[in-house]
C-alpha cells in the first residue's frame, strides 16, 4: 500500500469524481484504475459506493469491476487488497499495459483515429492516458428530419386528458434511473410558479410525481410519427439528466420545433444553446432548472422563436447527410495522409 499514490480529478461537466491510482508494479508505474462516484443528490450524505469505470476512453479494459466503500469522499479510499484482489489487479495491470502498447503502436503508425459524437466526449478522450496522443474528431449523431418534424397538434391535448388552455412540459426517457434526473425535475416542478401547466411524460417507466402539477403519462411510444406529434404539442421539452452524451431526445424535440431545457452537462450544451435553441441550467441545480422552466413558459414569442431556430440548427448540423459527410471527410483525410 506504500506504493499507492493518490490523484484526484473532478469533472464539472459530468458531475463525476474520478480517482486515478498509480501503483508501482514490477518496477513500472502505470495508471491502473479510474473510479467513478455518481452523486444522486447533493443534499444527501455522500454516496459511499464506488465502482470501477470500464469504458475504453478511461483506459480500462471493459468488463472489469471492483466495488468498495469509503467513509469520506474527500479522502482516498483504501483498496481491499488480498490474494484474490491482488491477482485481479495484477491481471488488470497486464491488460492495461497491453492496451497501452497496442494503442501507442497504432498511433505511431497513424492507424488510430477516435471519433466522438460530442465535444464533451472528445475532451474526455483527449484527457485519457491512453488516447492523449491520438487524433480526435467530433461527428455528431444524425437524425432523419423526414421522420421527426413539426406537426399540427391541434385538438391532440384533450385526447390525452390535457385541457386546451394548459401549457405542456414534456419529459421523455426510456426509464427513470437516477442518471435521468427525473427527481430533479419533480423538485423543480413542485415550486413552479406557473398556473395551467401539465407535465406529459413518455417512456416505458411511469415516473412517480410528488409535485401537485397535473401529470399525464403516455407510456412507451414506438411510432416516430406519434412521437413527433407529442414533441410538437409540448411547449417545452425538459431533459434533466445528470449525465448524458448527445441524447437523441434533444435532437428529436429540436427537429419538431420544440425548444429544450437541460443541465449544462455532457454533450447537451452542444445542442441546447441559450438564447438560440433553449435554456441551460446549472448542473443538478433544482432552482436553476425551475427558473429556466418558468422563463420558457412566460414568453410565447421567445419560445416560438427558439423552437424555429432549433429546427433550423438540426437541419444544418444534425442530419444523417451531415453525419455521413463528416465520416467521409475523415476517411478521405486519412487516406491522403
Amino acid at each position: 500500500m506504500d506504493s499507492l499514490h493518490y490523484v484526484r480529478r473532478f469533472s464539472k461537466t459530468s458531475e463525476i469524481f474520478i480517482y486515478e491510482y498509480v501503483n508501482g508494479l514490477e518496477n513500472e508505474s502505470c495508471n491502473v484504475e479510474v473510479l467513478t462516484h455518481y452523486r444522486e443528490n447533493k443534499k444527501r450524505d455522500p454516496l459511499i459506493k464506488y465502482m470501477l469505470l470500464t469504458p475504453p476512453v478511461a483506459g480500462i479494459p471493459a468488463g472489469c469491476g471492483i466495488g468498495f466503500e469509503i467513509e469520506d469522499e474527500r479522502e482516498p479510499p483504501e483498496l481491499p487488497f488480498g490474494r484474490r484482489r491482488g491477482n485481479a489487479l495484477r491481471r488488470l495491470f497486464e491488460v492495461w499495459n497491453r492496451k497501452k502498447t497496442a494503442y501507442q503502436h497504432a498511433s505511431e503508425q497513424d492507424q488510430l483515429h477516435v471519433v466522438c459524437p460530442s465535444e464533451w466526449m472528445a475532451d474526455e478522450a483527449r484527457a485519457s492516458t491512453l488516447l492523449a496522443d491520438v487524433p480526435v474528431s467530433v461527428i455528431p449523431y444524425g437524425l432523419d428530419t423526414n421522420r421527426f418534424f413539426p406537426c399540427d397538434a391541434e385538438g391532440v391535448p384533450p385526447a390525452f386528458g390535457i385541457p386546451d388552455d394548459h401549457r405542456i412540459v414534456l419529459f421523455v426517457a426510456s426509464d427513470t434511473r437516477a442518471r435521468k434526473g427525473f427527481d430533479l425535475l419533480d423538485n423543480a416542478l413542485s415550486a413552479l410558479g406557473a398556473e395551467k401547466t401539465t407535465l406529459l411524460s413518455v417512456g416505458g417507466d411511469e415516473p412517480e410525481l410528488e409535485s401537485d402539477l397535473p401529470h399525464v403519462h403516455a407510456g412507451y411510444v414506438e411510432s416516430d410519427l406519434l412521437l413527433s406529434v407529442l414533441y410538437s404539442l409540448a411547449d417545452v421539452f425538459v431533459i434533466p439528466s445528470r449525465q448524458d452524451n448527445l441524447p437523441n431526445t434533444v435532437l428529436e424535440s429540436m427537429a419538431c420545433g420544440t425548444p429544450v431545457i437541460g443541465f449544462e452537462v455532457g454533450g447537451i450544451p452542444d445542442m441546447v444553446r441559450p438564447g438560440e435553441t433553449g435554456w441551460l441550467a446549472e448542473p443538478e441545480d433544482v432552482r436553476s432548472l425551475r427558473e429556466a422552466i418558468e422563463a420558457s413558459l412566460s414568453d410565447d414569442a421567445v419560445r416560438r422563436q427558439r423552437g424555429e431556430r432549433a429546427r433550423a440548427v438540426v437541419e444544418k448540423e444534425y442530419t444523417l447527410e451531415v453525419q455521413a459527410r463528416g465520416y467521409k471527410d475523415v476517411y478521405q483525410r486519412l487516406l491522403r495522409e
